[in-house]
């Protein structure tokens, strides 16, 4: 019995191999080893982005805070003008009132109105957001509404 044209070709390809200094029986593939390394740095690696994904937290729940004052501001101040030119409605505006952002921060929205001309004039409005856990001024505007 002769061996098959498979066991022929294996056989020369084995003597090839042999010939250029690889031994046949070491061409096993990735090692257990190198798969063990290959984690060790990929875990390196991560730990050494840990402060900074922590960073970017951060900033992004302290945007979200800002952007949130910023917003309650700016609709304090549409109101304000969009009261005119009654000025019994403007000085109505006069106060705070407590708001909380996405994340739940508390933020103090301060409506400050000056007092009514007599006649035809401008009133002054000014409105101060504050984060009430920091006491941190986060946002303020200033206008002023035409009155009769």
């Amino acid at each position: 019995m002769s061996a098959g044209p498979d066991v022929h070709r294996r056989t020369r390809h084995s003597a090839v191999r042999a010939r250029h200094g690889v031994n046949p029986s070491l061409d096993g593939g990735i090692t257990l080893v190198e798969i063990v390394v290959a984690m060790f740095m990929l875990a390196i690696v991560l730990v050494a982005m840990v402060p900074l994904l922590a960073a970017g937290l951060k900033v992004s729940a302290l945007n979200t805070t800002r952007a949130t004052a910023n917003q309650l501001a700016s609709e304090r101040m549409q109101l304000a003008k969009s009261s005119g030119p009654n000025c019994t409605i403007v000085s109505s505006l006069d106060g705070s009132a407590v708001f909380n952002d996405p994340r739940g921060v508390p933020l103090e929205v301060v409506t400050d109105v000056g007092a009514c001309p007599t006649g035809t004039g401008v009133v002054a409005v000014n409105v101060t957001v504050t984060r009430l856990d920091t006491s941190r001024i986060l946002s303020t505007a200033s206008t002023q509404v035409l009155v009769r």
